[in-house]
């Protein structure tokens, strides 16, 4: 397995490349909101060229140009000599860490709430409570705009699902369901509805509370080890299991799951389960659609105009477009109207709306424009960080649309 210097340098060597065209100046949303060069990705390879050469030192500056890269790859798909800047400010984030350790902050949220799926949701709950009876004003009013993002917590629980065995159904398909923090917490009635329409296609479903985060947080933020520790958990788990598919409703799991055989390239002792792993990985809407044939249900969702927004990772992470449309086009009764821009990132990006919450909004904003356009009444999208955060803009914008996952609406079309 690469060390992470051998790595950087290998990113390195791609910034010789950078022609300083500009074409990721017109696709760069932080660019967009800010016209600044050190928010785009050619004023980036240079910040990151200079610093990896020595000629910059290491400031809170440098490392906010690095923080606000959303990682939406937008740059990649216009760049001539595709370099992979996002993959380049990771692993410039991965030399900081090994520096300077991780804040005390970071410590807690990517040790000890994200890596356990149990401990986010109920932090979330806490949250939550707190809310409803009004505790949350007492916090200072940057950090009251941030709890104004999320949205309630469910009156539903996702530990019924769990209680359906493995083996215990009959289908074609031993389809193993990774439940992600965010739908687990947050989307119970996705996770629900992802079952039923798997089952309406003839799966048996194999759902496994033991699974922890798929690790992209920690990736991102630096984290190299603890992405690994966490991944490795999730391929010996399922690996036990023998599933013919690993499906997940989240574009940002997803992405991060088909990543893990890269993440173990080298590593004698398991890149060969983990390239196994990632290549069983689907994204639901693309196991429908592409794997076992989709199925529409009988019931019309007749009068209603829905749209679709391209998560970033699900889209340019995992190059799953058509088929959430399919989707969409083939429920009867249903009116699918084309956003316009729909892969303009809407300012989620994981935790980005948190710890960015004004440069995400002036990002959101514009997707907000967009969705106006459509004159939708559900906008959909494969992410649920991206729902959260289009849910968000409903509520702050004062606009009348719902957020869904394009099986949401499937589910809906099932009778019985």
């Amino acid at each position: 397995m690469k060390d992470t210097e051998q790595m950087l340098k290998d990113m390195y060597s791609q910034t010789d490349n950078c022609i300083r065209c500009g074409r990721c100046t017109t696709v760069c949303p932080t660019y967009a909101a800010t016209k600044r060069e050190p928010m785009v990705a050619r004023g980036r390879v240079r910040l990151a060229r200079e610093y990896i050469e020595g000629a910059l030192g290491l400031s809170e500056k440098l490392k906010l140009y690095y923080d606000l890269c959303l990682g939406c790859n937008a740059c990649l798909e216009v760049c001539p000599p595709r370099i992979k800047v996002a993959d380049l400010i990771n692993m410039l984030k991965v030399q900081i860490i090994q520096k300077e350790g991780l804040s005390f902050a970071d410590r807690v949220v990517l040790k000890k709430i994200l890596a356990k799926p149990q401990n986010f949701r109920k932090v979330m709950t806490l949250l939550h409570f707190n809310r409803q009876v009004g505790t949350t004003n007492l916090l200072p009013l940057h950090l009251k705009e941030k709890v104004k993002i999320l949205p309630d917590m469910p009156k539903g629980s996702i530990k019924s699902l769990y209680d359906n065995k493995p083996g215990e159904q009959k289908g074609n398909y031993r389809v193993g369901y990774f439940v992600g923090c965010l739908t687990g917490a947050f989307f119970p009635d996705i996770a629900r509805d992802v079952v039923k329409v798997l089952n309406y296609h003839d799966c048996n479903v194999v759902l496994l509370p033991q699974a922890v985060c798929c690790g992209l947080p920690h990736r991102v933020s630096g984290d190299l080890q603890e992405s690994r520790k966490l991944a490795r958990k999730n391929i010996e788990l399922f690996k036990a299991y023998l599933v013919d598919y690993i499906v997940t409703d989240c574009g940002s799991c997803g992405h991060a799951l088909k990543d893990y055989n890269n993440l173990f390239e080298g590593a004698d002792n398991i890149a060969g389960d983990a390239a196994a792993f990632s290549k069983k990985v689907c994204d639901i809407n693309e196991f429908l659609v592409d794997i076992v044939g989709l199925k529409a249900g009988e019931r019309a969702l007749d009068g209603r105009r829905v749209t679709y927004h391209e998560s970033c990772h699900l889209n340019r992470g995992q190059r799953v477009s058509r088929q959430p449309k399919q989707i969409l086009q083939a429920i009867h009764g249903l009116e699918y109207v084309a956003m316009p821009e729909a892969d303009w990132c809407c300012g989620a990006a994981g935790s980005f709306a948190f710890k960015h919450q004004d440069m995400a909004r002036r990002i959101l904003a514009r997707k907000i424009n967009h969705i106006k356009q459509t004159g939708a009444q559900y906008v959909t999208a494969g992410c649920p960080a991206c729902l959260i955060q289009l849910g968000y803009g409903q509520r702050e914008f004062k606009l009348e649309y719902r957020v869904k996952h394009p099986v949401q609406l499937l589910a809906e079309t099932i009778i019985g």
